[in-house]
């Protein structure tokens, strides 16, 4: 059975508007953007970093240059737990800790939170625990 004519014509102007639309959405799926880091400066009291970074997304739109202010969470010192009073085994390092939560697509990412903690990993010749930044989102 062949197509009516205003069906034609409704499907000439729907099709590219659902390609469009389908386009927009998967935007973040499809079309990365990326952040290129060009310069990063430190408050006098290094509490806030000034970080200027430049923003792609992709060879049909161009760039641009954005400043972030960043609080700045220093990571705590090495230190040594010591051993077990009985046996030559470490103390252990402390548990994972929650460091401080970004409320929103930080860092260029896709998600809508993201979180920074600190781990610790643990030297078993010496038992010094060291701070490691840790980051992701979900």
């Amino acid at each position: 059975m062949p197509m009516s004519l205003p069906m034609k014509q409704a499907l000439l102007v729907l099709l590219p508007l659902a390609a469009n639309l389908a386009m927009t959405a998967c935007n973040g799926v499809l079309f990365d953007c990326n952040n290129r880091l060009v310069a990063s400066v430190d408050s006098p009291d290094k509490s806030i970093k000034a970080v200027v970074f430049e923003r792609t997304c992709g060879a049909t739109t161009g760039f641009n240059q954005q400043v972030a202010l960043m609080k700045v969470y220093p990571l705590p010192l090495p230190f040594n737990p010591g051993k077990e009073s009985c046996g030559n085994k470490c103390k252990p390092c402390p548990p994972p800790t929650l460091a401080w939560v970004h409320m929103s697509d930080a860092h260029g990412s896709s998600v809508g939170n993201h979180y920074h903690w600190i781990e610790w990993r643990q030297n078993k010749a010496t038992c010094e625990c060291f701070p490691s930044r840790m980051s992701g989102g979900f």
